[in-house]
């Protein structure tokens, strides 16, 4: 993903947030939740940066605890 299109959807998404809860919040709010925006579309970047076949297992396994009776 170019950094272009990285700043263009995290404009949308922010434009998203701005107008649904825009009415909401305060201009300084405004400032947080676009900056925790930004950071998260930073985190999405460098995940969709690894590749992945169709069979990768996640990286973690979730073994669920049963009791024994």
């Amino acid at each position: 993903m170019t950094k272009k299109s990285h700043s263009s959807e995290t404009q949308i998404l922010f434009s998203l947030v701005q107008t649904l809860y825009g009415s909401k919040v305060s201009e300084v709010e405004l400032v947080e939740i676009q900056n925790q925006v930004e950071a998260i579309m930073e985190s999405i970047v460098t995940m969709r940066s690894i590749p992945l076949n169709n069979g990768d297992e996640p990286a973690l396994r979730f073994t669920p605890y049963r009791r024994t009776e």
